[in-house]
């Protein structure tokens, strides 16, 4: 009986220590985060180039950069970690060239990026999928995006896509990231979510965070998937995990009504899992040091 009411005490004060650090997080997800941020450059003294890790008698290179790649090796992978892109993509059977494969994926946002205008680009069987969205059919997106008219809403809008590239391992698919960035100068239209009503405009500019993105081709060249809306750096605009129109609502602040509509943040129960396993690593080490 001791013992169970000594580890409640434990618990307690686990839960109150969880409680300021929660309450701690909750204040900090009130500042914007600051965009585009990056870590200083490293220092010469710590740096080091690749070294050609196949290479079991490689030595470290030398800490100044000058001409340390070439007499550091190439940064070759082993086949267990890494993928020859280039002898993937020649082996592929899929009938149109990575180069062509990327021109069309250009295309395609030209036309339907924030409104279907070319649908006979778009497979009949197409899915559009994202973290909470979706699949949505060609002409279930059609509607979606008409209903929002989001350039209307955001007339300077950048997408600033970039970094096209084929997936060697999935030669039909053209991989993309997306770093947008907009003001909310006019009336954005909520129809496909009535129930939160139109967002006025607020003259707000958010910067979404850096979303990796997909469109995957058939062998007539027409797109039978695309994926938006995953974020790869919270860290980075104002938007947190938030990606697609979740981001921009949230942005202006008008969040969907629910979790999904919140940049994620840890649980009570995940923070006070991590706490114990922390204290029982602490107390393993502890054990270890006797």
């Amino acid at each position: 009986m001791l013992a169970l009411v000594a580890s409640l005490f434990t618990l307690s004060g686990i839960s109150a220590a969880l409680s300021a650090d929660i309450s701690s997080a909750a204040a900090s997800l009130g500042r914007p985060i600051q965009a585009h941020q990056s870590a200083p450059p490293p220092s010469t003294e710590s740096w080091r180039p690749w070294v050609d890790i196949g290479d079991p008698n490689s030595s470290p290179c030398p800490q100044l950069r000058g001409d340390a790649s070439q007499r550091c090796g190439s940064p070759a992978l082993p086949s267990n970690i890494g993928v020859d892109e280039d002898a993937a993509l020649r082996a592929s059977k899929f009938p149109i060239p990575p180069d062509e494969l990327i021109n069309l994926a250009k295309f395609f946002l030209v036309k339907n990026l924030w409104n279907i205008t070319v649908p006979d680009l778009i497979a009949d069987d197409f899915v559009f999928t994202g973290p909470f969205v979706g699949p949505l059919t060609k002409w279930e997106l059609a509607a979606a995006l008409d209903g929002f008219q989001l350039m209307a809403a955001f007339p300077d809008l950048r997408t600033n896509v970039y970094n096209f590239r084929v997936d060697p391992l999935e030669p039909n698919k053209v991989w993309y990231f997306s770093r947008a960035v907009g003001t909310h100068i006019g009336t954005l239209r909520l129809s496909q979510l009535s129930f939160i009503g139109n967002a006025r405009p607020t003259g707000k500019t958010v910067r979404v965070s850096p979303q990796c993105c997909s469109l995957t081709f058939n062998e007539d060249g027409k797109v039978t998937k695309w994926t938006i809306g995953y974020v790869i750096d919270k860290t980075a605009g104002d938007t947190g995990t938030l990606g697609g129109i979740l981001a921009f609502l949230y942005g202006i602040g008008k969040p969907f009504p629910g979790p999904e509509g919140k940049p994620w943040k840890p649980s009570f129960k995940y923070k006070l899992l991590m706490r114990l396993a922390a204290m029982q690593k602490q107390k393993q080490q502890q054990q270890k040091n006797k």
